[in-house]
């Protein structure tokens, strides 16, 4: 059995694993780098930060994992690969899964953050074309106008309550 396979964590517990396996060439562990992924997909798991941060530092070697990943139906996942991966890349790696970035971007599900951090990405890394993103933007604020003005018309109701029972 190879080494790294050995290392890989037992449980959300296991840092102990984990410091050795980091101390191995990445090479050695690349062929791992979905199994540990897959931590990710509970950020609240001990391990899961500490996953994070090494494999943000993999570069490139990531691409085909994060992509498996965006590609996939996980929103929470999804989120957690943005947020403690992707928004730690530099430009030049991030180019290598805009594609992902656009088509999560285009998602209209107003429950999660998946598509709006992912657009935040596009546009920091001045990825895709302008016009499309600002539409995308407009789509996603009106949305979210609408739903504003729902709450606070049901705090005015409250609050007249409120008001009525002093």
């Amino acid at each position: 059995m190879p080494l790294a396979l050995e290392l890989l964590p037992k449980d959300k517990h296991d840092f102990q694993g984990l410091e050795e396996l980091f101390k191995l060439n990445p090479e050695m562990v690349e062929p791992h780098f979905g199994v540990l992924l897959e931590w990710l997909q509970d950020i609240n798991w001990p391990i899961a930060q500490t996953i994070a941060e090494y494999l943000a530092q993999q570069g490139k070697a990531l691409i085909p994992f994060v992509k498996e990943v965006l590609n996939g139906k996980d929103r929470v996942w999804q989120y957690n690969i943005l947020v403690y991966i992707v928004d730690k890349w530099p430009v030049d790696i991030v180019t290598d899964i805009q594609g992902e970035l656009e088509n999560l971007a285009k998602c209209s599900i107003l429950d999660d953050e998946v598509d709006l951090r992912a657009l935040g990405i596009l546009v920091n890394h001045n990825f895709g074309d302008s016009k499309v993103l600002r539409r995308q933007l407009d789509f996603k604020l009106s949305g979210i106008k609408g739903i504003l003005q729902e709450l606070l018309a049901i705090e005015r109701i409250m609050n007249d309550r409120n008001r009525a029972k002093l």
